[in-house]
């Protein structure tokens, strides 16, 4: 993606933790030419498995913000925070300042949209993969 302005992105993400102690993220970009990137970081954090697919979400924003993309599609496995996302479940105290990030990163945007897939779907195995190999877990199918 090259620092180029794409109009519209797909954006599957997936966050791990190690038993609370590491937060790993998996990014995958993908655009209507066709192009893809992936991404995986760790963060310098330790949460809970709902925080970390906040931190995979936001890490997706980042990086589409830099692109200059306008139109985001989000796809996550996380049915939790997916559905704050949506407005159909109240956030709590924990999630507050990871809910407000992605809020304030939503701004810059002209529209996001938020799905929830099943772990089940190739691109969420990806982003899966991605975020438990930087986390140095083992990968269970």
């Amino acid at each position: 993606m090259n620092n180029q302005n794409i109009d519209e992105a797909l954006l599957y993400c997936d966050g791990s933790c190690a038993h609370r102690t590491r937060i790993a993220v998996g990014v995958l970009i993908k655009t209507p030419d066709g192009n893809e990137i992936e991404y995986s970081a760790s963060i310098s954090q330790h949460g809970s498995c709902n925080q970390s697919e906040y931190y995979a979400i936001i890490t997706g924003l980042r990086l589409c913000l830099g692109n200059g993309t306008q139109k985001i599609h989000v796809y996550s496995d996380s049915q939790v925070v997916i559905r704050q996302l949506r407005g159909k479940y109240r956030i709590n105290h924990g999630l507050r300042c990871l809910y407000d990030k992605t809020r304030n990163l939503e701004k810059h945007f002209t529209s996001v949209t938020y799905t929830w897939l099943p772990r089940e779907t190739p691109e969420i195995m990806r982003v899966n993969r991605l975020a438990q190999l930087r986390n140095n877990l083992k990968i269970v199918h």
